[in-house]
C-alpha cells in the first residue's frame, strides 16, 4: 500500500493512509458474546498534504458523520490554498454492549472501515 497511485496523468491519493484501519473490528454477521472495551476512547486526527502546482482535485469524497449510542465516526475533506486537508474522528462512547445491540456496533464499524477506504483523485 502507498499514499499515492499514479494512473496516467491522474494520481489517486489516500489521505488517511497512516490513520485508517485495514480490517473491520466486527466482521461477523452474528455475535455470541457481549462487546467489552476497557474504556471509551476518542481518536481525532488531521492530515495536511501539499498539492503540487498545476494539480487539482477531481472532486472530494462526501463528508460522513455516523453516530449511534456505540460511537461516532466523522470524516471530511477540503482543498484550500494548495493543501488537501483530511480530518477524522473515531470515538467509542459506550464501551459495553450486549449481544442484542451488535447490529448497531457493526453499523458503526462498517461506517469507519468504508469511510477510511475513500480516496481523492487529482489531475494535472
Amino acid at each position: 500500500p502507498s499514499i499515492c497511485r499514479p494512473i496516467g496523468d491522474l494520481v489517486l491519493v489516500d489521505p488517511g493512509f497512516l490513520l485508517s484501519r485495514d480490517a473491520r473490528v466486527f466482521p461477523d454477521e452474528e455475535r455470541r458474546l457481549p462487546i467489552r472495551y476497557p474504556y471509551p476512547y476518542l481518536e481525532e486526527s488531521t492530515v495536511a498534504i501539499a498539492v503540487p502546482d498545476r494539480w487539482s482535485a477531481e472532486g472530494l469524497p462526501d463528508s460522513v458523520d455516523s453516530t449511534n449510542r456505540f460511537g461516532r465516526y466523522r470524516r471530511g475533506y477540503a482543498v484550500r490554498d494548495g493543501t488537501l486537508r483530511y480530518s477524522r474522528i473515531e470515538e467509542v462512547r459506550e464501551p459495553h454492549w450486549e449481544v442484542a445491540e451488535y447490529a448497531a456496533a457493526r453499523a458503526w464499524d462498517s461506517a469507519c472501515f468504508e469511510g477510511d477506504a475513500e480516496q481523492v483523485l487529482f489531475r494535472r
